[in-house]
């Protein structure tokens, strides 16, 4: 073998591979099935983009997707009071289900669909009721607990009814081209 020959099979061709640390990507083997690596090739020819960065932007966009899910989620929960709240409300929504199942027909359609959405969840309450309060003593003091709860959730009630009404309202303001203002007297 000539001495050229032997500095060729010794080197290799190319720059030298930096350090991967400084490296922008690094190598991920990945095999697809043939179907999904011919949508990834038909929208990486829409897009104007290589194969790896089609990949890399679906799997990129499904990291946002998550997170999304995750902040809305955490919206949502927070919205109807914590996540205990928002899952015992799954709850009896689930209930709602399987009560509209049974009747074949919607629980909002008659006031005997409402009170059996009402007692099931009624009945969950009394399942998941704090351990506090399982352990009272005095029926007096359970009663008087449950008599202010009540209230407390009537009140809460009312006032979330209240402020639906006001949107309505504002809405039908709107719809006529009144503002508050008008009303008050201040326009």
């Amino acid at each position: 073998m000539s001495k050229l020959g032997k500095v060729l099979e010794n080197k290799r061709l190319g720059r030298p591979p930096l350090p991967p640390e400084k490296r922008k990507r690094s190598t991920m083997g990945f095999r697809p099935t043939p179907a999904i690596r011919k949508k990834l090739e038909e929208s990486a020819s829409a897009t104007g983009l290589s194969l790896t960065q089609e990949v890399e932007r679906r799997l990129d966009r499904t990291f946002e997707e998550d997170e999304n899910r995750k902040s809305v989620t955490e919206f949502v929960c927070d919205s109807f009071g914590g996540k205990i709240i928002y899952r015992f409300l799954q709850v009896i929504a689930s209930a709602g289900a399987r009560i509209e199942q049974v009747r074949e027909r919607p629980v909002y359609e008659d006031k005997e669909g409402w009170m059996a959405l009402k007692e099931a969840a009624n009945q969950l309450f009394d399942e998941f009721i704090p351990d506090d309060q399982k352990q009272m003593s005095s029926p007096l003091l359970l009663k008087a607990a449950r008599e202010n709860a009540e209230t407390l959730g009537r009140q809460v009630a009312e006032l979330e009814v209240s402020k639906i009404k006001i949107a309505v309202l504002r809405q039908e303001l709107k719809k006529l081209g009144v503002t508050p203002d008008d009303l008050i007297g201040g326009g």
